[in-house]
């Protein structure tokens, strides 16, 4: 690979934890901005996907657990999470069946219902490990972006 590749690969792991953790545009654009302006062969367009992936996943993981903090839970929005009626069913729940939570972490990864936004924080106030978060997440996100980066591929 070149330096710019390495570059570019490098710039879209930083955009991507970055709109990981606010969101402030669609990763997708991104991936498939890079897979459509480089050359379409199948090795790019793994890079950029696992790339992707990465970055979403740590972001996601940082959000999850930035519930957990001791420090964060002076917020009041943080504390009304924890406090709510639907998070202390889900940790029942999660603590009946654990793999139902991951499952639920990696289709909202990978479909984005619901969105992974809303599902980071509420699976960090359940028990559920951060190994599985960030494993369920990074499968998702991966057969996400996989998608995105091999349709400019498939297309020319």
């Amino acid at each position: 690979m070149t330096a710019v590749a390495l570059g570019l690969l490098a710039l879209l792991l930083v955009m991507s934890f970055a709109t990981a953790v606010v969101p402030m545009g669609p990763p997708e654009a991104m991936v498939l901005a890079l897979t459509v302006a480089a050359t379409t062969s199948p090795e790019w367009a793994i890079a950029v996907a696992v790339t992707a992936a990465t970055g979403q996943a740590a972001g996601k993981l940082l959000v999850f657990l930035s519930v957990r903090v001791r420090f964060l839970q002076r917020f009041r929005l943080l504390r009304r999470l924890q406090n709510n009626r639907l998070v202390s069913k889900v940790n029942t729940f999660d603590g009946r069946h654990p793999s139902h939570l991951a499952a639920i972490v990696g289709v909202s990864a990978l479909a984005s219902v619901p969105p992974l936004v809303v599902v980071s924080p509420m699976a960090g106030s359940t028990t559920m490990r951060p190994r599985l978060f960030l494993a369920s997440a990074f499968a998702g996100r991966l057969g996400r972006f996989g998608v995105l980066a091999f349709v400019p591929s498939l297309l020319w």
